[in-house]
């Protein structure tokens, strides 16, 4: 009797690695008070319950363009800040939420190679936008949160000396 090897998803493998990025960077922000969430520890602006707040809003953003629903560019600086009644906590589980959604986003509509017209960027080539295969918006997606759980870890380390790595482990730990 042969079994079946699983089916291959590039969906599923893409949501995966989303996942595992998105879980670093909840874990760096993992036992931080609000206060520590708000702290800067560098020259820069950023803070991790800002960069929380930060890759979900980014991410709702994108699931619109993804899911073609009507949408605009807007950049807004405030999304990098974490919101004066925010907790850790709760910016953890808006993330959890997103993440969620996204994959009911992708599920549905599946289709990686549709070509979906991104809304007018400021630094786009003329204002009509580009067109870009949802496979695309998916792998920025990726791009932008590996990139802000760098920033992430070198705040976590300056604020109380703990890092992504050591939290992770603890987590493994734990079960």
């Amino acid at each position: 009797m042969s079994t079946q090897p699983p089916q291959y998803s590039e969906a599923a493998e893409l949501l995966g690695m989303l996942h595992n990025q998105r879980q670093l960077l909840r874990a760096t922000a993992r036992g931080l008070t609000a206060a520590q969430g708000r702290e800067r520890s560098t020259v820069s602006e950023l803070t991790i319950g800002g960069l929380l707040n930060h890759a979900a809003a980014t991410e709702r953003f994108w699931m619109d363009v993804f899911a073609e629903r009507p949408c605009e560019f807007n950049f807004d600086p405030s999304q990098y800040l974490m919101p004066e009644d925010a907790t850790i906590d709760g910016l953890i589980d808006a993330h959890v939420k997103v993440e969620e959604d996204t994959a009911r986003t992708v599920a549905e509509l599946g289709d990686l190679d549709r070509i979906v017209q991104l809304p007018a960027f400021p630094w786009a080539d003329d204002d009509k936008g580009d067109r870009w295969p949802r496979r695309r918006i998916l792998l920025h997606l990726l791009r932008e949160i590996a990139h802000h759980c760098g920033h992430a870890d070198i705040i976590r380390e300056a604020i109380d000396g703990a890092n992504t790595t050591m939290q992770m482990a603890q987590i493994q730990a734990e079960g």
